[in-house]
């Protein structure tokens, strides 16, 4: 461990928090819990294995847990997700809202994206978006502005932007 001047930090699990040197109010839990963070990263949560692993941009204020949960951050962003495999992909989108297995997997640069249910936006990059379902947005929405509400609405919906889809697989075919 490398922490020189950092404080009020929680480091529990192998390798949690490894790198730290000056990095202040971090909680990490699990293998590889903000393990890359090197300096300048504060007042982030990472609970489970791999959580927040690759930030090393001066991220603060991000919550990832659930196994995989932002691991490929690394961006000064602000993201919030929880549930295994949510966000996994992110890179450097920025305040994205993600909940549930899956939830937004495989995004990696979009933002401003409210998302709750399992597989719900997995795989889309479309930004300012509201998905709430399971597989609600399905995996290629690249649009902006929609909102989506039910399972598996939205799923054939690529980059329209300002659509409303409510009910279970509405927009199915658009």
């Amino acid at each position: 461990y490398d922490l020189t001047s950092g404080a009020s930090n929680v480091l529990i699990g192998r390798d949690a928090g490894v790198n730290f040197t000056d990095n202040t109010s971090n909680i990490a839990i699990g293998h590889n819990a903000l393990d890359a963070c090197n300096g300048g990263e504060h007042y982030n949560i990472a609970i489970g294995s791999n959580t927040l692993s690759a930030d090393i941009a001066g991220s603060d204020y991000c919550i990832a847990i659930g196994h995989n949960a932002l691991m490929d951050q690394n961006a000064d962003v602000k993201n919030t997700a929880i549930g295994g495999l949510a966000g996994d992909a992110i890179e450097g989108g920025n305040v994205n809202t993600l909940v549930g297995y899956m939830a937004g997997s495989g995004m990696t640069d979009a933002s401003a994206n409210t998302v709750v249910g399992s597989g719900a936006m997995e795989g889309g990059n479309g930004s300012s978006n509201t998905a709430v379902g399971y597989q609600a947005g399905g995996d290629t929405l690249a649009g902006a502005n929609n909102t989506i509400v039910g399972a598996q609405a939205g799923l054939a919906l690529t980059d329209g932007p300002g659509n409303v889809c409510i009910g279970s697989s509405a927009g199915e075919n658009m």
